[in-house]
């Protein structure tokens, strides 16, 4: 788990995937670019078998970071809005 003030996001893995979990408002914005990959309300399922796509995750870490820093963003997406 990753916090600032708040928590951003965690990691979990798991036997085939690794499971990233920056909350549903942060996951928003880049719909279309994870729409090949399985989630949940909150959570992003990378495969182990594909390459690990650094540079989305960077960016929807990037913009978790923002919504905590200029929103107030809790974990909870509800409290997000």
């Amino acid at each position: 788990m990753f916090e600032e003030k708040r928590i951003l996001f965690s990691y979990a893995a798991y036997k085939s995937h690794l499971n990233f979990m920056p909350t549903h408002p942060a996951m928003e914005p880049f719909k279309n670019e994870i729409a090949e990959y399985k989630t949940g309300k909150d959570t992003i399922q990378f495969p182990y078998d594909k390459p690990l796509p650094k540079a989305l995750i960077r960016k929807i870490a990037a913009y978790r970071v923002k919504q905590v820093r200029e929103k107030d963003a809790r974990w909870m997406y509800r409290e997000d809005r």
